[in-house]
């Protein structure tokens, strides 16, 4: 078990590190969903089994923000890009990161999700991770509580909150680490990489990241994982699992078409031949078909949502995205589910 380095009172240690950050999905909406004790209680179990991982693979827990921890690993003879135990640090944290997202996976898919949600309990709390190499520079900015500092911090927290739940988000320099001709790296479990584009605050141009996939392209457990998921969150919702004979499209504002999946009162899961990014505003058309429906939503002012993604799944060569409603009024979900259940409920008749 690695040790957790301490600069003296007022000194500040410069280092080169790997800096890992692990955060919750959703965590503010679960802090307002559930009574103190519960939350507490969900959050530390989560946070204490991260934090053993971290420390079993060598690194150290800087400190605890939120519903996330920043963690950092270290060689203090590490000096370069180029160094092979450079190679060796980070493909070490990448390990850890992929025990993280593979346990949580494994939770989540042992629980018992019947008796989880009559206990008013959490079946699982989804993490992201974001990962950055560079100086960083560690030292006491309140006294008796060290900090960790840095351009690399502040990238891996963004990272994070960019990743897509059981996955890793990484550098550009990670990445070229873990890749380079004198270094032999492998995740195992057919991990996948795809590079993706960010918008990062107090840049002008979009920042370039790589998304790891420790699951591999071909993981059942991952896409089951994120089915049980997404159907935990909408076991209290009024659910339409398919509608039947309705052809439910949305159109989004730009002409793009996709085929509604799934639906409840809270959004949609729609099938797009194009990826859209996560947090993305949409406005859509919904489209059942039928003039004679489509003319009914017209009437009551449903026709058209706006949804910001929430998620995004890859099955095949198409993207599935999960949607949520955003500037509606309860009333009007309700309304808009009520009508499509009554559409699915005649979707036998004629038209």
């Amino acid at each position: 078990m690695a040790s957790k380095a301490r600069s003296k009172s007022g000194s500040v240690r410069q280092l080169c590190a790997v800096t890992m950050f692990v955060d919750i999905e959703g965590f503010s909406k679960l802090v307002h969903q559930k009574v103190p004790e519960r939350f507490f209680e969900d959050v530390r179990a989560c946070l204490e089994k991260v934090s053993s991982t971290v420390i079993g693979h060598g690194g150290q827990v800087s400190q605890s923000i939120g519903g996330g921890l920043l963690c950092f690993f270290e060689d203090k003879e590490v000096l370069t890009e180029n160094d092979p135990k450079t190679g060796e640090l980070v493909s070490r944290v990448l390990q850890c990161a992929s025990q993280i997202q593979r346990d949580s996976v494994d939770s989540l898919l042992s629980a018992d999700i019947e008796t989880a949600t009559a206990q008013g309990k959490r079946i699982s709390l989804p993490l992201r991770i974001g990962v950055s190499f560079g100086n960083c520079f560690l030292g006491e900015l309140l006294a008796g509580q060290e900090s960790l500092v840095g351009e690399p911090v502040q990238l891996a927290k963004r990272l994070e909150s960019a990743s897509e739940i059981f996955k890793i988000l990484v550098t550009p320099t990670v990445r070229n680490i873990l890749y380079a001709d004198h270094f032999d790296f492998s995740l195992g479990q057919n991990a996948t990489w795809g590079r993706r584009f960010l918008q990062v605050k107090n840049q002008t141009s979009l920042f370039e990241a790589w998304e790891c996939n420790p699951f591999g392209q071909d993981s059942e457990s991952l896409k089951a994982a994120q089915r049980v998921l997404r159907s935990g969150k909408k076991r209290l919702t009024r659910r339409i699992p398919w509608l039947c004979e309705v052809s439910l499209s949305a159109i989004e504002s730009k002409g793009a078409v996709g085929r509604v999946v799934d639906y409840s009162e809270l959004g949609f899961c729609i099938e797009f031949e194009q990826a859209f990014a996560r947090s993305d505003i949409l406005d859509l058309t919904i489209s059942t078909g039928r003039a004679d429906w489509n003319k009914i939503l017209g009437l009551k002012n449903l026709e058209k949502v706006s949804c910001e993604i929430r998620w995004i799944e890859t099955v095949g060569s198409l993207h599935w995205h999960g949607v949520s409603f955003v500037g509606t009024t309860a009333e009007q979900t309700r309304a808009l589910s009520e009508l499509l259940i009554q559409f699915s409920n005649n979707a036998d008749h004629s038209e």
